[in-house]
């Protein structure tokens, strides 16, 4: 079963999710479209490099590590690096990268996410789940804030409950969102001074990682990768990659899905058939494409798809579009939890390769928490307020605020 083409809701959603872009990024709006309005799968952008459309050429680029490595030739210039040093995953290539991703295979197994999330986010899940029970309103994005930053809180070891808990929380991805704001830079060299800036931030962010990773306890993150034998100096860089990653990205997804499940009047039906949940997950997250772009470079000069590269240029995947790829999935631009999702485009949200997404079980954990909540409901809810969010890296709500509809 598919939702028809005539859903009232599709038009709505889909216009909501071009304003969420263009208030996010509107350089980066303007890059998709022109890349996406030349409809071919490789596209020379001046003065940028290239943009890669097609989910099956999108695909190819990000398994094929040596020929499109995550930096360029000399990978010490870029901000990352700058800040965490040569080996936080996100800057490695080759056997290095092998080597440090086969130590953190099962840092975060199914079984353990569970425990860590049914430990630390049950609380202010259930907090907002009450508020909707009563017939107040709640804010979803604020929720996704506040998720993601109690997480970075048992990283640092920090214990704390109710409101103190959510300003603390709030906080912390407050520091992340100033952190990632500069990634655009990543792309070049950037001055002692911001360099500076950048750090002050984020010891601010892992204030408390140290004592957490020396004390080994391995029911959190750092323990668990001291306990895998990863030294100081890398897990921290370590820790910083997929705090910066998973706060963007899971408070980018969960809100905006809730939004599409509103808009596109399909929230009933999941609620019908709880079975639908994981498959609500995958197209949720293919639909809003939370990162939109994964980038790479071109190790040497070569051909591919029949457009000629040439080394150290930037390439850049299009995730964006390669989910609406027409060659592999039909009415791509709409959002339908029950269809099956193109082998092509399976996890693609995530990346693929040597450098898919290390957090992917924890971040799809927070959110089926926050939506087994707004399932357990009495009632559908229904989005009475939104904003976007702007000049930030990830298209996002920065605020959503839903309520129980009328009985």
């Amino acid at each position: 079963m598919t939702v028809a083409l005539g859903n009232p809701g599709s038009k709505l959603a889909r216009r909501h999710e071009r304003r969420l872009f263009r208030a996010s990024q509107p350089l980066f709006w303007l890059f998709n479209m022109y890349a996406r309005l030349r409809r071919r799968e490789v596209v020379k952008v001046p003065f940028l490099g290239y943009a890669v459309n097609g989910a099956v050429a999108v695909r190819e680029v990000l398994l094929d590590a040596e020929r499109f490595p995550n930096t360029n030739s000399k990978p010490d210039t870029v901000l990352v690096t700058q800040l965490v040093g040569p080996q936080s995953l996100t800057n490695q290539n080759g056997p290095p990268h092998k080597a440090l991703r086969s130590q953190l295979q099962d840092l975060f197994t199914p079984k353990y996410v569970r425990e860590l999330c049914d430990r630390v986010l049950t609380d202010p899940i259930a907090e907002f789940r009450e508020t909707l029970a009563s017939g107040g309103t709640a804010d979803v994005a604020r929720l996704a804030r506040i998720i993601t930053g109690t997480i970075v809180m048992s990283m640092n070891g920090e214990h704390r409950t109710g409101t103190e808990r959510d300003e603390r929380a709030l906080e912390l991805t407050d520091i992340g969102r100033q952190i990632a704001s500069m990634v655009p830079a990543r792309l070049k060299a950037v001055g002692d001074s911001r360099v500076a800036t950048a750090e002050a931030l984020v010891e601010r962010l892992i204030v408390g990682v140290r004592e957490t990773y020396e004390a080994g306890d391995e029911g959190t993150i750092p323990g668990r990768m001291k306990a895998r034998g990863i030294p100081w100096e890398v897990a921290r860089g370590l820790i910083v990659v997929l705090i910066l990653g998973g706060t963007e990205t899971t408070q980018s997804g969960s809100a905006r899905l809730v939004a599409m499940l509103c808009d596109t009047d399909q929230l009933g039906r999941l609620r019908a058939d709880h079975d639908l949940l994981d498959n609500t997950l995958d197209e949720g997250l293919r639909a809003c494409t939370p990162v939109p772009i994964i980038t790479r470079w071109v190790a040497e000069d070569t051909t591919f798809r029949g457009a000629r590269m040439k080394k150290d240029k930037l390439v850049i995947t299009f995730l964006n579009n390669a989910v609406r790829d027409r060659s592999v999935i039909e009415r791509g631009g709409e959002f339908d939890i029950g269809r099956e999702i193109p082998r092509e485009l399976r996890q693609i949200h995530f990346g693929a390769g040597p450098h898919f997404c290390l957090g992917f079980n924890l971040a799809r954990r927070e959110i089926t928490m926050m939506l087994e909540a707004i399932l357990d409901l009495p009632r559908e809810v229904e989005v009475v307020e939104r904003e976007y969010a702007d000049k930030v890296l990830m298209p996002a709500y920065r605020k959503l605020l839903i309520r129980m509809k009328p009985a």
